[in-house]
Order: structure tokens, then C-alpha cells, then sequence
């Protein structure tokens, strides 16, 4: 088994999702496609397309996003296990002709909601994610959609072994304190405080999420 993740910006790596799979000795390769601006071949079981600053309609400044939307359609159709976290689930909407679209901005924790049994994953019905975007997907063609939020509403969809998640299980509190730099000095105290209560409990959410994601073989 071998997971491999895209990272798109310097500032938003792999976080927990790395300290999980050290913990379980699953060998992870990290791509800087913020680097090499161009998709490689995927030699991996697991693949893993982490957030970003930019938009999924940013083909033009962007090229190498139309090779990722390439790419995850060859996986979903190869039913490949693939996760896709805030950027990469909007990549793996869009890569379907879903719409990604400019969406109220949700930054901080914000309560998530399961649908249904939420594709069998093991996440409970009620629980709280970091969120950082302005953007948000349609759920696509065959995609069965798995959570739900307010005020954005659709948080997460299964394609065939794709998980596509709008939230941050991932972040650690380093990688908040970085993200919510540039806010409001209150704002930011608040989502720093709402760190400290719910980041630990979203670690063992991204441990759970991650033994589910590493079973779709």
C-alpha cells in the first residue's frame, strides 16, 4: 500500500492525515504541484488531493488543474480510492461538470451533518470541522452525497472509491494559526479558542476517515 497526495500550496500540507499514515508505517509521497505546476504519472494505491488557494475555474492560471480533473476522472473510473479534501473535492465535482460556484465564506468550526448513514463512513452524525473557503461544490452526476452544514450545504460526497469532503479533518493547530493570520484580531482569537475544544476530538475523525479511505482498495 502507498498513498500519494497533491499539495497545492506550501501552507496547506498533508497535517494529520501525514502523522496518521506515520503512526500505521503506510509509506506517503507528497507532490508540490505548487512546485512542479504539472501532474506526474501516480505510481500508489491511495491517492489524496489536498486544498488550495485557488479556484477550481482557474484553468487558465492554473493549467495543471485541468490535468488533476483529468486524472480523477481516470481513477473514478478505474475506481481507484481517491480522497479529496476542500479543493479536492471541488476538483472531483468539477471534474464531472458539477458546478463550483462563489458560496457565503465559511472560516472557523462549523457543526457538520450526516446524510443518511453517510456512505457507511465511520464519522457520527453530528460533529465539528474546521472550514476555510468561498467556494462551494454541486454534488455531481452518480455522486452520493454524505454530509451537509450550514450555511454552506453540501459537504461531502462518495463517487464510486472517491471521497470528496468540503472541511479540514487534517488541520492541526499549527496549520490554523497559519491560515487565520490575516483575520480580524477577534475573529481570529475565536477560531483559536474553538481550536483548542474541538481539534483534538477532529483528530480521531481523520484517524477513523483515513482507516475507511485505506480499506476502499
Amino acid at each position: 500500500m502507498k498513498v500519494i497526495a497533491f499539495q497545492h500550496s506550501p501552507y496547506e500540507p498533508p497535517g494529520a492525515i501525514g502523522e496518521i499514515l506515520q503512526e500505521r508505517g503506510i509509506p506517503l509521497d507528497v507532490i508540490p504541484l505548487y512546485e512542479t505546476q504539472s501532474v506526474p504519472e501516480v505510481d500508489a494505491t491511495h491517492l489524496v488531493i489536498l486544498g488550495g488557494p485557488m479556484s477550481v475555474n482557474d484553468e487558465k492560471g492554473y493549467p495543471f488543474l485541468a490535468e488533476e480533473k483529468a486524472l480523477i476522472r481516470r481513477w473514478v473510473g478505474q475506481e481507484r480510492p481517491l480522497l479529496g479534501i476542500c479543493l479536492g473535492a471541488q476538483l472531483m465535482a468539477s471534474a464531472f461538470r458539477a458546478p463550483v460556484i462563489p458560496s457565503e465564506p465559511e472560516q472557523g468550526w462549523y457543526p457538520i451533518r450526516r446524510i443518511g448513514n453517510g456512505g457507511g463512513l465511520s464519522l457520527p452524525a453530528r460533529f465539528h470541522a474546521f472550514q476555510l473557503h468561498g467556494e462551494t461544490f454541486a454534488v455531481p452526476p452518480g455522486g452520493d452525497p454524505c454530509f451537509t452544514g450550514h450555511p454552506v450545504r453540501d459537504q461531502g460526497f462518495l463517487l464510486a472509491r472517491g471521497i470528496a469532503l468540503q472541511f479540514h479533518l487534517e488541520a492541526t493547530p499549527e496549520m490554523v494559526e497559519r491560515w487565520t493570520g490575516d483575520l480580524e484580531p477577534h475573529l481570529r482569537s475565536r477560531i483559536l479558542s474553538d481550536t483548542a475544544h474541538y481539534q483534538p476530538a477532529a483528530v480521531q475523525l481523520c484517524r477513523d476517515l483515513l482507516g475507511d479511505f485505506l480499506e476502499r482498495t
